[in-house]
């Protein structure tokens, strides 16, 4: 896994976060020409600085995309998996907007888990991908496919906390190392932040 960095000057800042959009639109382009290797040189080539985490979810999944919980081989699953990880993890952090694609990217950790229930990186990143989604408002959820206009929202939002409650409870249980448990149990404690 890349070593977070130390803290940087507010120049450096500057020319990291420059860099890192600049790496993360390569990673897309890479993504988009089926390119998965080439994606994951360029992720190699990411600098983040450690305090720049704010959260579990942070944490967990820049810990998913530098392959702490799912090992980088070449099966059709890590493919998968490593594809749609990607490309969520660049569209969260250096863009800041998930929109219409986070319906795709959780088909597929819907699916990839019907494979290997046990998975721990899918439970976590559908976990992850769950919470995010639970901040869309009533329109996004509609326009992005989560909900139809007559379905209930408050029925639909109880669902997905059960199932993200579910994964993070899950990916706990197949954990050994205790900090990752409490980033997991953080995260699933923000769920009732994001359903009331």
């Amino acid at each position: 896994m890349k070593k977070l960095e130390p803290p940087f000057t507010t120049e450096e800042k500057v020319q990291n976060a420059l860099r890192n959009k600049l790496i993360g639109r390569t990673i897309l382009i890479s993504l988009h020409l089926n390119e998965l290797e080439n994606a994951r040189e360029a992720i190699g080539q990411l600098v983040i600085e450690e305090k720049s985490l704010r959260n579990c979810r942070e944490e967990l999944s820049y810990r998913l995309v530098f392959g702490k919980f799912v090992t980088w081989d070449s099966s059709l699953f890590a493919k998968q998996f490593y594809a749609t990880t990607y490309e969520y993890f660049v569209r969260l952090h250096f863009e800041g907007f998930l929109g219409g694609e986070s319906k795709k990217w959780l088909n597929t950790y819907r699916e990839l888990l019907k494979r290997r229930p046990s998975d721990l990186g899918c439970l976590i990143a559908k976990g992850i991908l769950l919470t995010q989604v639970l901040q869309f408002n009533s329109h996004g959820l509609v326009d992005y496919g989560f909900i139809r206009k007559d379905q209930d929202e408050n029925d639909w939002r109880g669902e997905i906390v059960s199932e993200a409650r579910n994964d993070f409870t899950k990916a706990s249980t197949l954990l050994r190392d205790n900090r990752m448990k409490g980033l997991l149990e953080e995260c699933e404690r923000d769920l009732q932040d994001f359903w009331r």
